[in-house]
């Protein structure tokens, strides 16, 4: 599996370098799927644009996000209600434990932990049993809310022209990278 995602990179990459004429650090880190502060950061280090890795990592999310759930149409059968069911003991530890470990992360200089540390903890919390019910979809919502909204702030305003150029990259980046991991899929689940 790991060669599949290797080459689906090199495709996107070499695509953007030539279709898009991005320089070569801006390319590979607008394609590499993965985390879009880590490939900003890692593009910045390395000459990259950062506005055009930003916008070309959060168009992919955005496209995952958008396109994939209608491909996926079961998956909505399984997701919690908008409301989940926790139970007041559940809220309770996880509204006390929460804030207690985004504290205690910031303290460690753990990465993002006024994300990670609380998510940790939880599903921590989740794998021990300790929690009895699903997170409400409607927490999920609010969490990519301001997550989406921090990360938008960050945008540069945009030309249309320079908007509609990335779109139509995004779009064929997207639809090369969801191509080579489907090849992946059949091979590794020959079904």
């Amino acid at each position: 599996m790991p060669a599949y995602v290797a080459a689906a990179v090199l495709l996107a990459a070499a695509y953007l370098r030539i279709a898009a004429r991005y320089d070569l650090p801006t390319a590979i880190f607008s394609a590499v799927p993965g985390g879009i502060l880590t490939m900003v950061s890692l593009g910045e280090r390395t000459g990259g644009r950062v506005d055009t890795i930003m916008l070309s990592q959060s168009l992919r999310v955005v496209l995952a996000v958008v396109l994939l759930p209608l491909a996926l149409v079961d998956a909505a059968a399984a997701a919690p209600g908008l409301l989940g069911s926790f139970t007041v003991p559940d809220w309770l530890m996880v509204l006390t434990a929460a804030p207690a470990a985004a504290l205690f992360g910031r303290r460690l200089n753990f990465p993002a932990a006024e994300v990670l540390a609380p998510m940790f903890t939880v599903a921590a919390f989740c794998n021990f049993g300790w929690l009895s019910g699903e997170a409400p979809a409607l927490l999920f919502l609010a969490a990519f809310w301001v997550i989406g909204t921090a990360l938008g702030a960050q945008f540069p305003v945009l030309s249309l022209r320079d908007l509609r150029a990335l779109l139509l990259h995004g779009l064929a980046v997207f639809a090369a990278l969801l191509r080579k991991s489907g090849e992946g899929i059949h091979l590794v689940n020959p079904a």
